[in-house]
């Protein structure tokens, strides 16, 4: 296989694991942090990292021709995977919750997909992330977590996969003619001063201490801005199914850093599902065809 034809998949791959750096960031955060401002600093501030990149680097977007039902959808599909999600996680869990809603997001991706893109799911896309979802599903319910049922914080992680699929679906057709770093930036602008109302509710004096500004800093940079850029580069050129399929190497991410940083326990139950959830990345990756001459190709097709 080319170097090439790996760069698409491998980005992606990249901005899963620096997403993978949000959990730990707030589990490192001063007390009072809460799971919504968590979110919205996420928005807001990897929108106004990106929009000064743009400003130093001249690439300011210029959203005057661009497809506005799909960015506003697109932002909006952001926003509610953040309330969604971090309610599911007081609902029910943050294992159940990431189970649910990363889980859940690569089967309503595919589903989408095929109706709204046009992208029919073949054989290797079902073998991958079958693969995956297993060892997602041994990773989180080995980890020793109570698990708590509940159907509101079951049906608030459903609409977490569900919202973050729409975001991947209705943000392809814009990675075709423009810039993935503007987008992000007009996306997260509009996500986070949607979720503004709710900012202002919370406690943010954490954000005035050394460690909180350090924590914020992260979640905008890392966890934001850079992650999801390398999101959609990898996207312009891979179906919006394995994008999402690919973005469940996050919990691997998130596995390591709890072992190195937070000292939280290794078990073989928890080496087991990181290796079926990598084993599906490599499967993915390796049967991939590809690319046409012209740049573009959709890995489902």
């Amino acid at each position: 296989m080319s170097l090439y034809s790996l760069k698409a998949p491998l980005a992606i791959l990249c901005g899963a694991f620096c997403a993978s750096t949000s959990g730990t960031a707030q589990a490192l955060a001063p007390d009072g942090v809460t799971p919504i401002a968590v979110g919205a600093i996420r928005l807001l501030g990897g929108g106004l990292v990106l929009l000064l990149w743009g400003l130093i680097s001249r690439n300011i977007p210029r959203p005057a021709g661009w497809p506005k039902l799909h960015v506003v959808i697109s932002a909006a599909g952001l926003a509610g995977y953040q309330l969604f999600f971090f309610e599911a996680c007081k609902q029910i869990g943050v294992a159940v919750s990431t189970m649910v809603a990363i889980g859940g997001c690569p089967i309503v991706v595919g589903i989408l997909g095929w109706f709204v893109l046009k992208e029919k799911p073949a054989r290797n896309w079902y073998a991958g992330t079958i693969l995956a979802l297993c060892g997602l599903a041994v990773l989180t319910l080995g980890t020793g977590s109570d698990v708590q049922f509940s159907m509101l914080g079951l049906a608030l992680a459903v609409l977490g996969a569900c919202s973050y699929a729409v975001f991947l679906v209705a943000i392809k057709p814009v990675l075709q003619h423009h810039d993935p770093s503007q987008i992000m930036t007009v996306i997260f602008l509009l996500g986070g001063l949607s979720l503004t109302p709710l900012l202002c509710a919370q406690p943010l004096g954490w954000l005035l201490t050394p460690r909180g500004a350090l924590v914020a800093a992260d979640l905008a940079t890392l966890t934001t801005s850079l992650s999801f850029t390398l999101v959609l580069y990898g996207m312009k050129t891979t179906s919006a199914a394995v994008t999402s399929t690919l973005g469940l190497a996050e919990p691997i991410g998130a596995a390591v850093l709890g072992f190195m940083v937070l000292n939280e326990p290794c078990t073989q139950q928890t080496l087991l599902g990181l290796f079926c959830i990598l084993a599906g990345m490599v499967f993915l990756i390796a049967s991939s065809p590809k690319p046409s001459c012209n740049g573009s190709q959709s890995v489902l097709n």
